[in-house]
């Protein structure tokens, strides 16, 4: 259960990364038409109850075969986690001075040579930021989990301990706690690792330059 975590977790999440890095580079970088409507429109996730949109998807998920499948949660995750990417990425993305962008279009990068090599290395603490985050939230994710799987295999560690401590034959709450404690210790390890990237990259997109 904890490997199908690892994998719902770290793939959803860079999915969601990848999702966001383009949209992010253009709306913070380009004069878009209707670039404030866009960027909302692209919140919109964010903003929205999971139960709201439950029944729709799970009729968009189960008419193209999806349904109790890890790709189908895979990209669940990563549709509810791009807006969070977005918002990190855009805000991190509009501090970065222009004027390197103006010497690599000098040199004669295009727009994609200025996002492969300038954007994109000087997004890592803001992509870290956004990484940690949205593993921990899809970590801890119980409701998508339980409505779109029903085999045992593929459920996340947070199915597991629900059904540890709900199983008729366990009175004591030792092996609950122990569960719980197991569950969480890759998130813990994940954030002591990350730690001094994560709050770099906070603390950079934080401030205009």
């Amino acid at each position: 259960l904890i490997s199908n975590s690892v994998l719902y977790s770290v793939m959803g999440t860079l999915l969601a990364i990848l999702l966001a890095m383009v949209p992010a580079f253009a709306l913070s970088r380009f004069q878009v038409k209707a670039r404030i409507f866009i960027f909302i429109l692209l919140l919109t996730p964010i903003m929205l109850p999971q139960q709201t949109v439950i029944i729709p998807l799970f009729n968009l998920l189960r008419s193209v075969g999806l349904v109790d499948s890890r790709l189908g949660l895979i990209l669940i995750h990563a549709a509810f986690g791009m807006p969070l990417e977005l918002l990190i990425l855009t805000g991190f993305i509009s501090n970065i001075p222009r004027e390197l962008e103006y010497a690599a279009r000098m040199d004669g990068c295009t727009d994609a040579a200025v996002f492969r090599y300038i954007v994109l290395p000087l997004s890592m603490p803001a992509i870290a930021v956004g990484f940690v985050l949205n593993v921990i939230d899809i970590w801890k994710e119980y409701f998508f989990a339980v409505i779109f799987l029903s085999t045992e295999k593929l459920m996340p560690v947070t199915l597991g301990i629900i059904r540890v401590t709900n199983d008729r034959y366990v009175r004591m709450i030792n092996l609950p706690a122990a569960a719980v404690i197991i569950a969480q210790l890759p998130i813990i390890v994940l954030f002591i690792l990350a730690y001094r990237r994560t709050t770099q990259g906070i603390y950079m997109g934080s401030v205009k330059s």
